[in-house]
């Protein structure tokens, strides 16, 4: 009863509208959010959201009129995607009605979660858990001592979305590694990233005091501050897309609505009195702003660091779509980490080594060297020799397009880049596909 292309359509031409209204206003005295995108830029966001909402509404429309209706996507895949569709409905729904109920920051934080919590209790049923998840803030043997069966533990008044994840968690992942098989709980991933984070405070700490002491070489210090992220990305990210790219996926749609809350935050509450986690989390992202966060110097927003976490998953999520590991494919099996090695490793080093000695900018008015572009290749290129990719030809020509287009955009590398990249890959996957 509903067409799948209309419902696409319809949701990306209000997406466009709901864009093009910034630029119908007669007051330009104010930031809008529209500012932090340019046209092209909003092009792929809209895409991609109008792809998310719409499965999310014609699965939900499915399921609700034939009770048999099959999913294609596995459990964890639909949280993601509710979490994420509940997170931006929220968003919207603050940026519609903060001037209206003059909620502030907490009102719309409150508003944000309780939606997105909403959401994922529409998608999660009774059935979806398991009888036998037991809560970790009850210890176990007490809950045995006291006679208590499964059933009474549900009594505990936890929504569905947490017990699911507790579930999630505590599943065992077996790999394969040398002949020998490993057993592991998902525990043990968040222990991982627990420590890196932790490791990395102090070199963060570091890293802000090197760029404020850097004076007139200030931008120098930025650009290559801001590659130290991706490099932490790079140790969070690749292993686990290795290990349990399951995790990984419903990670990276947790992190991308932390940071979108974390950017409600900043936003609602710059320019007003607010406490001093507030005033940190500002000062904190005003040290590594450049030209394409400008904005958020004045109370704008900035989406380079979430575009970052969607580059990366965007991949992995398209490699999962389409079951690429299940392929002997060379570019379907590298498909799930060209998101990490473009952004991670080939765009890092680039950045740095250009300007730390580029002297010779490409044509056309360019900003970025030759010498960086050449860095940029060289390390991914040798990124994907050391894991063993051994199809030269087609990884040279991949990197080779990708460094081009990286030496030639002049929108947001973190969102462009994994686009064009995804989707070069696709195309010759489809290519070795039709030559065998």
């Amino acid at each position: 009863f509903l067409d799948d292309g209309a419902v696409f359509g319809l949701l990306h031409i209000l997406m466009i509208v709901v864009y093009s209204t910034a630029n119908c206003k007669t007051r330009r005295d104010e930031n809008q959010w529209q500012d932090a995108f340019t046209c092209g830029e909003w092009m792929v966001v809209s895409n991609l959201t109008a792809s998310l909402i719409g499965d999310f509404i014609l699965h939900r429309s499915y399921s609700f009129v034939y009770d048999d209706h099959p999913d294609r996507f596995p459990a964890y895949a639909r949280v993601a995607q509710a979490g994420l569709v509940g997170c931006f409905v929220g968003v919207v729904y603050c940026q519609a009605t903060s001037r209206i109920f003059h909620q502030g920051v907490i009102g719309s934080l409150a508003g944000v979660i309780g939606i997105v919590i909403g959401f994922l209790e529409m998608t999660l049923t009774p059935s979806s858990i398991s009888q036998k998840v037991w809560i970790p803030l009850i210890p176990r043997r007490f809950v045995e001592m006291m006679g208590s069966t499964s059933q009474e533990v549900w009594l505990i008044p936890i929504p569905r979305s947490i017990l699911w994840l507790l579930q999630f968690l505590s599943n065992e992942v077996t790999m394969e590694v040398g002949g020998s098989v490993m057993h592991f709980h998902r525990y043990e991933i968040l222990g991982y990233w627990s420590f890196v984070l932790i490791a990395s405070i102090p070199l963060t700490v570091k890293v802000c005091k090197w760029v404020e002491a850097g004076g007139s070489l200030s931008w120098r210090r930025v650009v290559i501050a801001r590659k130290f992220f991706h490099l932490v990305a790079v140790i969070l990210f690749t292993p686990i897309t290795w290990i349990d790219s399951e995790m990984m996926a419903l990670s990276y749609t947790i992190a991308t609505t932390l940071l979108m809350i974390l950017e409600i935050i900043r936003c609602y509450s710059f320019g007003q009195e607010s406490g001093n986690m507030t005033l940190s989390l500002n000062a904190f992202y005003a040290i590594f702003l450049d030209e394409k966060d400008s904005l958020a110097a004045n109370g704008g927003l900035t989406i380079t660091h979430i575009t970052l976490i969607v580059g990366c998953a965007m991949p992995l999520v398209l490699s999962q779509i389409v079951n690429a590991t299940d392929d002997g494919s060379f570019i379907l099996r590298l498909l799930p980490y060209v998101g990490v090695i473009v952004l991670g490793i080939g765009d890092s080093v680039g950045a740095v080594a250009g300007v730390t000695f580029g002297r010779h900018q490409w044509p056309g008015g360019s900003s970025r060297t030759l010498e960086g572009s050449l860095s940029m290749f060289i390390s991914m290129l040798t990124a994907l020799c050391l894991a063993g990719f051994d199809d030269f030809f087609t990884a040279g020509t991949f990197l080779a397009i990708m460094t081009l287009l990286e030496a030639s955009t002049t929108q947001i590398d973190n969102l462009c880049l994994p686009v064009a990249g995804t989707s070069l890959a696709a195309l010759l996957a489809a290519i070795d596909v039709s030559n065998r």
